[in-house]
C-alpha cells in the first residue's frame, strides 16, 4: 500500500492493517475502470450492497424474479432477497461450477428481470450462450422503467468476486471481465484472488 493510498483511506484502516469497510480513492476507481475496459466504476462496502444497488438501479423489486446460480456465496442470493424480489436458483452443469444454461433457458420467464452469473476461480462464464438465451427470450420480457426498456431483456449481472483480471474470448476477441456483462461486481476481500484493504466495486 503506497503513501497516497493510505492518505486517501485515512481512518478506514487501522495501524495493524485490519480490514475495514473502506472507500477507494478517485484515481484508483478510474484505474480499475480503465483496466476493465469500462467507463464507470463505483466503490461500495460489500457484495450485498453492490448487487442490491445494481438491482435497485434497474427498478427491480417485489413481484420480479432474479435468477442466480445454486453454487455461490450467499451475497449473490441475499442481495435479491434484500431488495424484495423472488430468488430463483438454477443448478450447475455436471462436473462444473458453471450454471446449466439449458436449465437457465427454462427459468427465463416473464417476471425474470435479471440474471446474476457467478464467475469462480478465475474462470469467466460462457456469456455468448447466456446472451443467446436472453435475446431469444426477449418476447417474454415486459420492462418496467426506462433502464429496463433500454436493455429490452433481462439484465446480465456478474458476481465476479473471484475473477478480477480474468478474461474470455468472445466472437474471436478477448474481453475483460468487467466489460462483458451489463453490470459486474468485484471483490477485493482478503480471501479473493486480488485483495486490498477495500471491499467491493461495481462496474
Amino acid at each position: 500500500m503506497n503513501h497516497k493510498s493510505k492518505t486517501e483511506i485515512g481512518e478506514d484502516i487501522d495501524e495493524e492493517c485490519t480490514i475495514q469497510p473502506a472507500g477507494c480513492g478517485e484515481e484508483e476507481i478510474k484505474e480499475i475502470a480503465q483496466y476493465c475496459h469500462t467507463n464507470k466504476a463505483v466503490c461500495l462496502n460489500s457484495a450485498t450492497a453492490c448487487l442490491a444497488s445494481i438491482l435497485r438501479l434497474q427498478g427491480i423489486g417485489p413481484g420480479d424474479e432474479v435468477i442466480t446460480s445454486a453454487y455461490t456465496f450467499t451475497a449473490s442470493a441475499s442481495s435479491v432477497c434484500y431488495v424484495g424480489e423472488k430468488l430463483v436458483l438454477v443448478d450447475v452443469q455436471k462436473d462444473s461450477y458453471e450454471m446449466d444454461y439449458e436449465l437457465l433457458g427454462n427459468a427465463v420467464i416473464e417476471r425474470a428481470k435479471a440474471i446474476i452469473l457467478v464467475d469462480l476461480g478465475g474462470v469467466v462464464c460462457d456469456y455468448e450462450k447466456l446472451y443467446k438465451i436472453t435475446n431469444r427470450q426477449k418476447n417474454k420480457f415486459h420492462p418496467n422503467g426506462l433502464i429496463q426498456e433500454a436493455f429490452g431483456r433481462g439484465a446480465v449481472v456478474t458476481d465476479a468476486a473471484y475473477v478480477f483480471g480474468a478474461r474470455r474470448k468472445m466472437d474471436g476477441d478477448w474481453k475483460m471481465c468487467g466489460e462483458i456483462a451489463d453490470f459486474t461486481s468485484f471483490s477485493f476481500h482478503a480471501v479473493n484472488v486480488f485483495e486490498t484493504e477495500r471491499e467491493r466495486i461495481d462496474l
